[in-house]
Parts: C-alpha cells; sequence; structure tokens
C-alpha cells in the first residue's frame, strides 16, 4: 500500500486554490487592462473624429464637409453636449455667420434688425433654415438660458441674431443693398411667410435669455438688450404676446401674438425694419 503522507490531500486542496487564486488574479489583471486600452483607444478614436471636423470647418472653411462628417458620427458621440456648440457652430457657417461680423454689425448706425440685415447680403431661405437649426442645436442642449454655459449662450445669442439677420436679408432685401426692399411688407405672410415670422420672434426671445444669463461675465449684446427688454415690457408677455415664447410650436399657435410681432418688424422703434415709425398690421 502507498503511503500517505499527514495532511497530504489538505496540502494538494491548499496548493490548488492559491493556483486558483494567482490564475484569478492575472485574468482580472488583463481584463482591465484590455478594457482601459479598449476605453483609451476609444476616447482616441472620438477626439480624432473630433477634430476632423473642426479641421474642415476652420481650416478648410468647408462646413458641407464637416456637416457630411459629423453626421457620419457614431449615435452615442453626436449626442454629446460637449459636441453640441460644434455641431451648431457648423449650421451657423452654412448660412453664412462671421463672429466678428455679426459683432461690428450691431454697432451700426441703422435699427438692430437693419444693421443685421445688412450683414447678410444675399442671404437665401437656405442659409436662413440653417441658421434656425443652429440656434434650435444650443436649445435642445437645454431650453432655459440659466441651465445653459457661458459658450451655450453666447452662441445662442449669435445665430439669434445671425437667423433675424439673414431672414430679414433673403424676404426684404432681394436686390442685396442694404436698403429695405420698398414692396416688402411685414405685415403680409406672402412677403414674410409665418413660419419665418415665427422664427424671427423666437431668436428676438432666445437673444434676450442668453445676453440676460451671461451678462455678469460679458458685455456682449447690452445695448440690444437694453432695447428688446424696454420692448417686452411696454409690449407685455403672455397669450397674444410673443415676448418670453422660446417655442416654435407655441408661438405659431397664437395668430395675435405673429401680428404684433409683425407689428414690431416693420415698426422703428430702434429695433424693426423702419418700414414706419410705429406701425400696426391689421
Amino acid at each position: 500500500m502507498r503511503y500517505i503522507e499527514p495532511n497530504y490531500y489538505k496540502k494538494q486542496m491548499t496548493s490548488f486554490a492559491l493556483k486558483s487564486v494567482f490564475l484569478v488574479t492575472i485574468l482580472i489583471y488583463f481584463t482591465s487592462c484590455t478594457n482601459g486600452f479598449t476605453e483609451l483607444s476609444s476616447k482616441d478614436r472620438e477626439a480624432g473624429l473630433i477634430k476632423d471636423i473642426e479641421i474642415a470647418l476652420s481650416k478648410l472653411k468647408d462646413p458641407a464637409s464637416a456637416l457630411i462628417k459629423f453626421n457620419a458620427l457614431p449615435a452615442h458621440i453626436k449626442i454629446k453636449r460637449d459636441h453640441q456648440i460644434l455641431r451648431a457652430s457648423i449650421y451657423a457657417s452654412l448660412c453664412g455667420q462671421d463672429f466678428l461680423n455679426v459683432t461690428s454689425d450691431l454697432a451700426g448706425a441703422g435699427t438692430l434688425m437693419v444693421n443685421l440685415m445688412a450683414g447678410f447680403p444675399g442671404a437665401t431661405t437656405v442659409e436662413a433654415d440653417n441658421c434656425t437649426l443652429a440656434r434650435d442645436v444650443i436649445s435642445a442642449v437645454d431650453p432655459v438660458a440659466a441651465n445653459r454655459t457661458l459658450d451655450e449662450n453666447l452662441m445662442m445669442a449669435y445665430v439669434s441674431w445671425s437667423t433675424m439677420g439673414s431672414i430679414s436679408s433673403a424676404h426684404g432685401d432681394l436686390d442685396d443693398n442694404g436698403i429695405v426692399d420698398g414692396g416688402f411688407d411685414p405685415c403680409l405672410a406672402g412677403t414674410l411667410p409665418d413660419s419665418y415670422a415665427v422664427d424671427l420672434g423666437v431668436s428676438i426671445n432666445h437673444m434676450i435669455d442668453s445676453v440676460t444669463a451671461v451678462a455678469a461675465q460679458t458685455g456682449v449684446g447690452g445695448d440690444q438688450l437694453t432695447l428688446l427688454d424696454a420692448l417686452c415690457t411696454a409690449l407685455g408677455t403672455g397669450a397674444g404676446h410673443f415676448c418670453g415664447v422660446t417655442d416654435p410650436a407655441v408661438l405659431a399657435a397664437d395668430a395675435a401674438a405673429i401680428k404684433e410681432l409683425r407689428s414690431v418688424v416693420k415698426s422703428d422703434g430702434g429695433i424693426g425694419l423702419a418700414v414706419c415709425p410705429a406701425c400696426f398690421c391689421p
């Protein structure tokens, strides 16, 4: 009979247990390394994709290509909040926005909307629609300005101004001379369709909210904010008024508010297109 030393089986079990623990430890180590490398690789890939889009937009001045690249991003990357300013910038570029030019336009001698209109000569409804898309991208991040970052609100303010300028130009300055066309009447849906009147109103309100939210950090748009605040104080808010409405669907459903807005666009008051000093659409 084979001699079996005392505690033989106990020693064998202990050895097996130690080997198992060792193998599991090695497995966990390499698995965690693999996950770490995978995560790092994923982040590097995302950074590379975003950099490629930024180059197309800023260096190559090719927003159409940048939009194609952005739309091709994996869904989980495309929806990240960090990338929404880039997305809005692409649409803003497609609408003809230039931050320095818009800033210069605001300092012009005319009314707010006349200055912005002159800053978008030759604008088309396609370009105006891209401005609206840029605005809506930032609104989708959070519709409440107080919940957005400084950069998000600055982007919202500028794309709102650009929306106002491009719509005014596309409909009210067809000969591109920076002067409102004689036949343009903002009261008429035939010259300013309701959908664009709504976009003007929504953009005015987004601009007010965004500039108000960053007033303590930057002086951008201060003079324009003073004018618009005074206007909305005089007009009031609620049903029948366009001030305070940033949801296009809500404004589109309020015929009285749209008529009020059309009157503001037609009038002077330092804001509208100054077709007449104080106009009231029928």
